[in-house]
């Protein structure tokens, strides 16, 4: 969820001048929303901001302070909500129902908003409602046609309902109006390595790392994509920076050690050191664990512990995800003839 703030310093009324035009405790109680909304920054406040524009007999003024007080509540309505998402534990859970209602309330008084559009974009989107979410991210974008950010979530969007040109697209006008962020092209450097662009996508994982170098996940994802492309020796570079970065990332031990195991360039490989790291593994979540086997086994058959290697692969039989079944099954028959797996580069 963003977390961007939409002043409202246009809209501010000359309060000496409404009050003997309008109803005093309506001038009063707009007049104390907007003081508390300059530093307002918590639910609490926005809370607050709300109520006293709820109060006031907002129905009976005039024209153009009834406007500035529907704006006025609009945005901190979608501010709320922000803050009410950001919290959520489920999807639909009663965090999630009162932010949404804000984010609808917000739209109902200003259909135009479009930060509350984009975050009812978000909530259409967690709940797998793309079509839904893609055009509301539509209608952000002509609304602010040079916000970087709206570019990039409809990326974001779209990456995950496969659509990979459009994608990529959108990542490329992020990247245009804000060439200083590095999660621009961590996401483009996704797309294109799904889209086949291996090169393309090293040199977005590398550009992100460059813009964001302590991040050990930018490093990692350069690594993996490095030794997809059968750069081997810049992705072992690469794995260890991530581990100088945070020794404990199961991610960078796992690619690492079916680096060592598996790595065709026989000045690299090390069956004993990538047997280490997974026999050094403890608390395996399961959603890594058809990884950590595949890798264990790979380790011990460079180790020329085949018999071993084939108990370890046999276990992951009933893990493997159907997209990678063949090639583990391919690993399984060399270990039972005594074969050591070797990778073959992505093209």
């Amino acid at each position: 969820m963003l977390r961007q703030h939409l002043f409202i310093g246009s809209c501010i009324l000359i309060w000496a001048g409404v009050a003997a035009a309008q109803n005093p405790s309506t001038a009063a109680l707009l007049k104390t929303a907007y003081t508390i909304s300059k530093n307002a920054s918590t639910e609490a406040d926005y809370t607050r901001i709300i109520d006293q524009i709820q109060q006031s007999a907002l129905a009976a003024a005039d024209q153009e302070v009834r406007a500035y007080g529907n704006q006025l509540l609009a945005w901190a309505l979608n501010r709320r909500g922000e803050l009410r998402w950001d919290q959520i534990q489920v999807p639909d859970d009663a965090m999630a129902v009162a932010a949404i209602e804000d984010f609808r309330n917000s739209l109902k008084l200003d259909p135009n908003r479009w930060r509350a559009k984009q975050n009812m974009a978000f909530v259409y989107a967690t709940r797998g409602q793309m079509k839904e979410a893609e055009a509301l991210f539509n209608d952000v974008i002509q609304t602010k046609p040079d916000h970087a950010n709206a570019y990039f979530n409809r990326a974001e969007l779209r990456y995950e309902m496969g659509n990979l040109s459009s994608s990529i697209a959108d990542y490329d006008r992020a990247i245009t109006l804000q060439p200083g962020e590095a999660d621009f092209y961590t996401g483009r450097g996704h797309a294109r390595f799904q889209a086949g662009q291996v090169q393309a996508a090293i040199e977005d994982y590398h550009r992100a790392f460059q813009l964001d170098s302590d991040n050990a996940i930018r490093a990692i994802d350069l690594a993996d994509a490095l030794q997809n492309g059968g750069q081997w020796r810049q992705a072992a570079e690469n794995y260890r920076n991530a581990l100088q970065l945070d020794q404990q990332n199961l991610r960078t031990r796992l690619n690492l050690a079916w680096l060592l195991a598996t790595c065709p360039d026989g000045s690299l490989r090390d069956g004993q050191q990538a047997l280490e790291i997974t026999d050094g593994l403890r608390d395996i979540p399961a959603s890594e664990e058809f990884r950590y086997i595949d890798t264990h086994a790979a380790a011990l058959a460079e180790t020329g512990q085949f018999e071993k290697a084939v108990r370890i692969a046999q276990t992951g039989e009933r893990l493997v995800p159907t997209s990678e079944r063949s090639g583990f099954e391919a690993r399984l028959e060399g270990y039972k003839t005594n074969q050591r797996y070797r990778q073959v580069p992505v093209r």
